[in-house]
């Protein structure tokens, strides 16, 4: 008679928090909730994603990507070891990493505050995450991609519609979302999944100068800093990277526009 032993490794393959907000929503909630997961860097730079080996877990090539490894052994009662079976399960999608990591570990006070098994208040938190990636997510993009250069430049004045509209929709996440005394999103009083889907992404909207989150989303803001301080250094190094990437972007369109001016007539 065999005994069967099952032994898994669960890596997540993420590329730098310092600029994908997508990345960061999971990494952040992982190390938060101090899931037993193995964290592997790959560049996007160096093309890591378009490696066979990792385009086997992931034909569509997008981060982040968890990955369990299954290594299953036999072994017989005269304790003879049987041949290793091994299987692997990947899934990428951020939202879906997210809720999956919550199945798969629910023995985690972190996880079960994140997200409950009150099918209510699921719905809620599910609803927020399609939320955040349906509606509110495409508005940050369309108003700061110009500007840290994924898109074309636009007039002053595109830019200050894009935000505009970006300023409105925050204004009613607050007012719909943010309508309580609770601290988090959707009236709780614990950080949710939905949280750490939509706190990373905000950080985008300091690439226009002088704008300002609305009073309500930036005390929303601190406070998610506050109960997770492991986004803390995260988030300064997105910042961070956000600063380099205007710059960069100025100093390409400048020289392109310098480069126009000495054309000769």
């Amino acid at each position: 008679k065999k005994a069967s032993r099952r032994c898994v490794e669960t890596v997540l393959y993420y590329h730098s928090t310092d600029i994908s907000p997508t990345c960061t929503m999971v990494v952040a909630f992982a190390r938060h909730a101090k899931l037993p997961l193995t964290f592997k860097e790959i560049s996007y730079e160096k093309g890591d994603r378009f490696a066979k080996d990792f385009l086997k877990f992931n034909p569509y090539h997008c981060l982040p990507t968890l990955v369990e490894k299954i290594k299953s052994s036999e072994a017989s009662s005269t304790g003879g070891q049987g041949e290793d079976q091994k299987g692997e399960f990947s899934l990428w999608e951020s939202q879906a990493v997210l809720r999956y990591l919550c199945a798969r570990f629910p023995e985690s006070e972190v996880v079960q505050d994140a997200y409950p098994n009150d099918i209510r208040i699921r719905a809620k938190i599910d609803q927020m995450l399609d939320y955040r990636h349906c509606t509110l997510y495409p508005l940050v993009c369309k108003a700061t991609n110009s500007l840290l250069g994924y898109l074309d430049a636009v007039s002053d004045e595109e830019l200050t519609s894009r935000y505009k509209k970006l300023d409105e929709e925050l204004n009613r996440f607050a007012s719909t979302y943010l309508n309580s005394e609770a601290e988090f999103a959707g009236g709780m009083d614990k950080p949710t999944l939905a949280d750490f889907s939509i706190v990373p992404g905000l950080a985008f909207t300091t690439a226009k100068k002088g704008y300002k989150l609305p009073a309500r989303v930036d005390r929303y803001v601190e406070s998610f800093l506050k109960a997770v301080p492991t986004y803390v250094p995260m988030r300064s190094a997105f910042l961070r990277k956000v600063e380099e990437l205007l710059k960069i972007t100025r100093d390409k369109r400048n020289a392109i526009d310098d480069a126009l001016d000495a054309r000769p007539s």
